[in-house]
């Protein structure tokens, strides 16, 4: 995929056909494998995020600028888990791809959340000495932006992130998802397999 200086991917009217049919695909996959450990689940007929494009030259990649938080909580109270994919619509009629970390901070800030957790492949945001940062506030991460240490594809992590927490999420982590029980340590110490992002 071609991206932009920024580390989000840059997304044509044909490759935007894909993302979806794709997105579809994951998450009946994701929603059967949560069926079979006996889960209630919904894949909502639409998407709650509305999003705006990232340039102005026909790209379809785009930026959510809002959330219908109360769709919502009135899913959210059947007591299911929503299944929810980084594909957003537009004003203008259009589909288009969101980065999957600004999907998931947008919808975290509009429910205000206590903690989002972002599963990734590395032991999440690592600082000069290219080790983990257990804890990384507002300030140290922009310094590291900055200085170029946080670059690629984690800059829109942590600026999403950043984002995520002026607007009343508790905390972000930034984890390891291979490691075991990734999640349920994400939840108490996520210091240990990764990073959390808090004021």
């Amino acid at each position: 995929p071609v991206k932009g200086a920024d580390g989000r991917r840059r997304t044509d009217a044909t490759s935007m056909d894909v993302v979806a049919r794709t997105m579809r695909i994951i998450s009946l996959s994701v929603t059967e494998t949560l069926q079979q450990a006996g889960c209630q689940t919904m894949i909502p007929s639409q998407t709650p995020v509305v999003a705006q494009p990232l340039w102005d030259d026909g790209d379809r990649t785009g930026r959510p600028v809002l959330v219908e938080a109360e769709l919502l909580q009135e899913w959210l109270q059947s007591g299911a888990i929503l299944v929810l994919n980084s594909v957003g619509h537009g004003l203008d009629g259009l589909s288009y791809n969101i980065n999957a970390d600004d999907y998931a901070l947008a919808v975290a800030a509009a429910l205000q959340a206590e903690r989002l957790i972002l599963a990734t492949n590395v032991m999440g945001v690592w600082g000069v000495d290219r080790q983990p940062i257990a804890r990384l506030t507002p300030a140290l991460a922009n310094d590291l932006i900055a200085q170029g240490v946080i670059a690629g594809g984690m800059i829109p992590k942590v600026e999403s992130a950043l984002a995520a927490l002026a607007a009343g999420v508790g905390g972000i982590a930034i984890i390891d998802g291979h490691q075991p029980n990734a999640l349920t340590i994400a939840l108490t110490a996520p210091q240990q397999i990764g990073t959390l992002l808090a004021a």
